[in-house]
């Protein structure tokens, strides 16, 4: 009777047709085999097993390298904080002293400015005032002149007024004694003409007639309105170098 047996080589399967003896070989052959394999399987196991824990471990090791990153992120950015508000610190101070620089600077260029301006408004003022003193003493100049022409010609004018005057008076002395020849002149020819006059009429009524035998005489014009000094005045050509109004004032002071 036959027994079939699993006989396993290396990585080949086979069933083979054996006696009793071989049967056993088999058997011990299949619990070798099956010991090496639980053996390997436990190495396997505990190199797994290893390999977890070496995995946990470095999982660990992660986690805590990780843990220690955030605690010194943490502390850059505590630091960081620091940094900036001793930075800001630094700047506000900086700042405050760069102000007071600067108000300092300030206020001596703002000096400066000033004693420059008045410095300027001095210089200014004191032009001005040349102007002005040359313009008070432009117009006293002027006053002056102004003074001497108008006396100049008040001098002028007297002497004019003087002239006048003289002329005046010699024109009306002259006049007057033209007048008072004039006068004699026209008493003479009065008394010429009366006496004419006279021997006239006695000759007329002396020849006869109707009309002069009743007395009546002969009427005959006068010759007084002919020769007044008026007429004459208005009758004569003016002088030289006299006026019209000179010469109606000799003419009113002459009749």
């Amino acid at each position: 009777m036959s027994t079939s047996v699993i006989s396993v080589c290396g990585p080949f399967v086979h069933t083979c047709v054996c006696g009793p003896f071989v049967h056993s070989c088999c058997c011990a052959f299949v619990h070798t085999v099956f010991f090496v394999l639980c053996r390997e399987i436990k190495m396997q196991k505990s190199a797994c097993v290893e390999i977890i824990r070496s995995k946990d471990d470095l999982i660990r090791d992660f986690q805590q390298q990780l843990k220690s990153k955030d605690e010194e992120y943490v502390k850059a950015l505590k630091q960081q904080a620091d940094d900036i508000e001793d930075i800001l610190t630094k700047m506000h101070t900086e700042f405050r002293e760069l102000q007071e620089e600067y108000e300092v600077e300030l206020d001596a260029i703002e000096s400066a400015f000033m004693a420059e301006r008045d410095e300027l408004l001095g210089g200014n003022k004191g032009e001005i005032d040349g102007l002005f003193e040359k313009r008070r003493a432009m117009e006293l100049a002027y006053m002056d002149a102004k003074q001497k022409r108008e006396e100049q010609y008040q001098r002028e004018l007297d002497e004019l007024v003087v002239k006048d005057a003289e002329e005046y008076n010699k024109l009306k002395i002259k006049l007057e004694t033209d007048i008072q020849t004039l006068e004699q002149q026209l008493e003479e020819m009065r008394a010429t003409y009366v006496q004419e006059r006279g021997e006239l009429v006695h000759a007329v009524n002396k020849g006869g007639g109707m009309h002069h035998q009743r007395g009546d005489k002969l009427a005959l014009p006068s010759l007084a309105p002919l020769f007044t000094p008026t007429n004459y005045l208005a009758h004569t050509p003016p002088l030289a170098g006299t006026s019209s109004t000179l010469r109606s004032s000799s003419t009113t002071s002459g009749c």
